[in-house]
């Protein structure tokens, strides 16, 4: 199993952007990481050993924010 942490540090705004950070340290059924300093919003991705795929929170596009996938993202605080 593998985990990817999908984050942004402009979250909302025109130009969003959207980084990866692979290979998250997994033990006993744990995903760790560490949040880059600024993160707005963030899903986790962890992907089988069939490669299938599952994120976290559930990916939604939103029509109202033109394709952002801000709505559904865990918002940092």
């Amino acid at each position: 199993m593998k985990a990817d942490l999908i984050y942004t540090l402009n979250g909302g705004e025109r130009y969003e952007e959207w980084y990866r950070i692979r290979d998250l340290d997994i033990s006993d059924a744990e995903v760790t990481a560490t949040l880059p300093e600024g993160t707005t919003h963030y899903y986790l991705n962890l992907i089988d050993e069939n490669s299938f795929l599952r994120s976290y929170p559930e990916v939604e596009k939103s029509k109202e924010n033109k394709g952002s996938f801000i709505d559904s993202a865990v918002e940092v605080k």
